[in-house]
């Protein structure tokens, strides 16, 4: 049986299999079966849509479409597909007797707000008599029908259009939204403003002079040892408590469709023109009403290869492209503030542009947060490797995932602990997420980092009972440069975090400090010292064992503690490698040291990195995996 695992009581719907992906990303599914219900009146919504544009049978077929997802005509109209966004406005503006603009136009900059923005109201600037632009839908329409026809200086033009003009007019606004928002409201938490620098600068001489301690005289790497064991004690306990709360938890009750709420999902992509039209096939197959989601596909504004690719596309009424104002830092939380900024939704879903969801997984987190408590921010689905059998590296990159998000993290949750998010599928509650002032532009771990931000407002994350299948570097070279740069944000999140010790303490308790410092600085300290720990422990023991004297400080302390470490490492990968079929033996595990050397080797490079550039974004290739078809069975309890 699969579960959902979140704080407050929960039951896991069945849904069945998810229709074959059209080549047009249409839902005809949708509409199979509508005439043999009774047809209600046509909606006022749609009356005024001639009948050239719109049969009365396909409006009476609209009506049914929105009344089963509780959304308005209008809107299952435009997301089913019965008619496009020019028609259906230049229609309203006819009937309306209002001027329709076509193609683009000025907006008055100074006068632009974000929920005029999110309300698609725009003021328009040297357009006469013209002064806002509106692409009225749902209870904004409504109201407009509602209250005649008379709109003095109004024009009528496509959501499309209108959002076009708006990115284009306010790229400043927006630029400034995305980089500064965190930086310039709550200075201590942002890795812009935390002193980094001179803390990563301090931070890299004392792991230098540790490390030579390490490998110095056999008493100094004792004295060194000893004192590192302890500091490596929390994380070891941390994950084996973490690991021993297992997946066991009360399932969620599903959620009607007309009473889903509506979704914004973003994906930031930058070259990933080889994955894009996968990307718009997969989102397209989930299993969640059109009319209420939302998609936002941000692209970087030099990224001419991507643009490219979807400017080829027909994508689906309810995707946009937003190309991202140019600015600095060039990261993915930057693009994601962007984003957000324009999201519409009540929940806001992010993905990367190679993952591949269930198709149910926005209904299972729904439900998720529909049975959970007010207080729950956000809920991560389990992240899951499809090309492990690409090579050795990727295969212990599945099976270190497969610890992580089927085992840890769900421990994490339901000990109620601060839980570091992954970087995708994580479904936030829109106005949680803006409390936390959205992400840290200027974070390359802005994953973790919101994470543990949430828990300092006092908000929660749970997990959910679904897997995103993602690609898994399968060269050196790209693994380096992924991990590192995890590795990098890691000390970034560590230094912001930590930065102030007592007033974080004061806000969220000893315990869940400690935890913090320990999911930062502690797995930062035990990526660096580990594999040299291990080299100086195992050179005393050939000492020993060939007759020679091991110094006084080489306790048995280090070996103990050594030895803890590695089950708290290999066993949730061995019990979450058995569920899910990938098995993990003594290839396995003659492989990991060599593994555990590459990571220790991608947190120098962060470290050294951390200092020349700590904001720089090393970019992830993807799309050159083989990455096997879906149909895995699903983790059962």
């Amino acid at each position: 049986m699969r579960r959902l695992d979140t704080a407050g009581p929960a039951r896991r719907m069945r849904i069945p299999p998810p229709p074959p992906i059209m080549p047009t990303y249409r839902r005809p599914e949708l509409r199979r079966g509508l005439p043999h219900l009774s047809p209600p009146l046509v909606d006022p919504a749609l009356a005024f849509v001639p009948s050239r544009l719109m049969s009365r049978l396909e409006k009476r077929r609209a009506g049914l479409c929105a009344r089963a997802a509780g959304v308005a005509s209008d809107e299952a109209a435009l997301a089913e597909g019965f008619i496009s966004q020019r028609a259906y406005y230049r229609a309203l503006a006819d009937h309306l007797g209002l001027p329709f603009l076509d193609e683009s136009f000025e907006v008055a900059e100074t006068a632009l707000t974000l929920q005029g923005l999110r309300a698609r109201i725009a003021p328009v600037s040297g357009g006469g008599r013209i002064r806002f632009a509106l692409a009225p839908s749902g209870a904004a329409l409504q109201a407009l029908l509602a209250g005649g026809r008379k709109l003095a200086g109004a024009a009528i033009t496509t959501p499309a259009n209108l959002d076009a003009s708006v990115r284009r007019a306010g790229g400043a606004l927006i630029a400034q939204i995305a980089s500064d928002r965190l930086p310039r409201r709550a200075p201590g938490l942002s890795a812009r403003t935390s002193g980094g620098r001179v803390t990563a600068l301090i931070l890299a001489v004392a792991c230098v002079v540790i490390a030579g301690l390490l490998t110095g005289g056999f008493d100094a790497a004792g004295s060194a040892h000893s004192f590192m064991a302890l500091v490596f004690v929390p994380g070891i306990l941390l994950r084996l408590f973490a690991f021993m709360q297992g997946d066991i938890a009360p399932v969620a009750p599903a959620v009607a469709v007309r009473d889903l709420p509506r979704w914004s999902i973003i994906v930031a992509m930058y070259r990933e023109e080889l994955v894009v039209e996968r990307l718009v096939e997969v989102l397209g197959a989930l299993d969640y009403p059109a009319a209420k989601l939302d998609v936002k596909l941000v692209v970087e504004v030099d990224d001419a290869a991507t643009q490219g690719v979807l400017a080829r596309m027909t994508l689906p009424p309810n995707f946009e492209v937003v190309v991202c104002p140019d600015g600095f830092p060039r990261t993915k939380p930057r693009a994601l503030n962007a984003a957000l900024a324009l999201c519409r939704g009540e929940f806001v879903t992010v993905y990367d542009a190679e993952d591949e969801p269930e198709a149910d997984q926005l209904r299972i987190a729904a439900a998720a947060f529909a049975a959970g408590p007010s207080d729950l921010a956000c809920v991560q689905a389990r992240l899951a490797i499809d090309n492990g059998e690409d090579n050795r590296l990727a295969r212990l990159f599945a099976l270190e995932y497969a610890a992580l998000f089927d085992r840890c993290v769900p421990g994490y949750a339901r000990l109620g602990l601060p839980v570091p998010l992954g970087g995708t599928s994580n479904h936030f509650r829109r106005r949680h997420l803006e409390k936390a002032l959205g992400w840290d532009a200027w974070n390359v771990a802005e994953d973790a980092d919101l994470g543990l931000r949430l828990a300092r407002l006092g908000l929660r994350v749970g997990t959910v009972d679904s897997d995103t299948w993602e690609e898994a570097p399968n060269t050196v070279f790209a693994w380096l440069r992924q991990r590192s740069r995890w590795m990098k944000g890691w000390m970034q999140t560590g230094i912001v975090h930590l930065r102030a010790p007592r007033a974080l303490v004061r806000r969220v308790g000893a315990l869940h400090a400690g935890v913090i410092a320990v999911h930062t600085l502690g797995a930062v300290i035990a990526a660096l010292f580990a594999p040299l720990m291990m080299f100086t422990l195992l050179r005393a023991a050939a000492v020993a064992v060939t007759g020679g004297t091991i110094g006084g400080g080489l306790a048995p302390l280090p070996c103990a503690v050594m030895l803890a470490g590695f089950v708290a490492l290999t066993l949730p990968m061995a019990v979450a490698a058995r569920r899910r079929g990938l098995g993990f033996g003594a290839g396995d595990l003659a492989a990991l040291p060599v593994y555990l050397l590459l990571i220790s080797a991608a947190s120098w490079i962060a470290l050294f990195e951390l200092v020349r550039a700590p904001s720089s974004w090393a970019k992830t290739e993807h799309g050159t995996a083989r990455r096997r078809e879906r149909g895995v069975a699903p983790v059962s309890g």
